[in-house]
């Protein structure tokens, strides 16, 4: 069960807001909005919010850029999301939409979508032999947030 944040007793303590920011950054990493939503919970002093934001990017404790590269990199690899799934991801990170657009062109192609929509296929073992299994692909592909010209390439094209 999740248990909502308890407001802190220094509300105005830079000291105290960058040390709660350091143990959540020690947890793991975390982007700028992330940082910024747990300390507003907490119910720090937007001041003190901004001053601390400032000087973890000088110490380059936090960088959206890289955050989202890893996530993405990761989930490339080790999940077996399309290209919606993992948009609705770094969202979900409270990440810019400029750095989710600009950081999903640059780290996830068609091409690695249709390499991660083939390996699924192959995991779960699924045919395309019949017209009700390629329609049962399709929708469990959609499910998984693959866009639909990688679906197609991977529903017409036969299955190594």
């Amino acid at each position: 069960m999740y248990k909502k944040p308890s407001k802190t007793k220094q509300p105005e303590s830079e000291t105290h807001a960058y040390e709660y920011c350091m143990f959540l950054l020690n947890i793991r990493l975390r982007s700028e909005g992330e940082l910024r939503y747990g300390m507003t919970q907490r119910g720090y002093v937007e001041t003190v919010i901004e001053k601390v934001i400032n000087r973890l990017f000088e110490l380059k404790y936090i960088d959206d850029n890289r955050f989202l590269e890893i996530l993405v990199d990761n989930y490339k690899k080790y999940k077996n999301y399309g290209y919606m799934m993992i948009k609705k991801k770094l969202i979900e990170k409270r990440l810019s939409r400029e750095t989710i657009e600009s950081g999903m062109t640059e780290n996830f192609t068609p091409e690695d979508e249709l390499a991660v929509a083939k390996r699924f296929i192959k995991k779960e073992k699924l045919t395309t032999t019949t017209q009700e299994d390629k329609q049962k692909l399709v929708r469990k592909l959609q499910a998984r947030g693959f866009r639909m010209d990688a679906i197609m390439k991977v529903v017409s094209v036969p299955l190594e």
